[in-house]
């Protein structure tokens, strides 16, 4: 095994070292961005969820996401802040896109669930 990892790092290390080089600081500052539009989509459920009858909508603001909360039909924050006024961001989204806490927390599970549906073993199915 070692000898394996040996050979492969000998032979693929620098074609390795040359793609993080040339692609790494991309790939991280992508992810860094997902993880960072997660919390600020997790925050905003946060508020929803102890507002009287809170919502969130996802609108696109300059190219990155922004989640604006509503108490009712009226928007009362969002993350991350803008310097745009709240009616001004959502005068042109479809607010019948809004999603609830409720609805979110259903499908995180629906989605947990078809995940750990994915991991089970099926009969006629070949795993490796």
């Amino acid at each position: 095994m070692a000898k394996n990892a040996a050979k492969y790092g000998a032979k693929y290390g620098p074609h390795a070292k040359v793609a993080w080089e040339v692609a790494g600081k991309h790939v991280q500052a992508a992810a860094r961005a997902r993880l960072d539009a997660a919390a600020l989509r997790r925050k905003a459920f946060d508020q929803a969820a102890v507002t009287r009858d809170g919502s969130v909508l996802r609108v696109v603001e300059a190219g990155e996401p922004v989640f604006v909360v509503f108490s009712g039909d009226d928007p009362v924050g969002s993350y991350p802040t803008t310097g745009r006024p709240l009616a001004e961001l959502v005068e042109r989204a479809d607010l019948a896109q809004r999603t609830t806490p409720e609805q979110h927390h259903e499908q995180q599970l629906r989605a947990r669930v078809l995940r750990a549906a994915d991991r089970l073993p099926r009969p006629g199915r070949d795993r490796d």
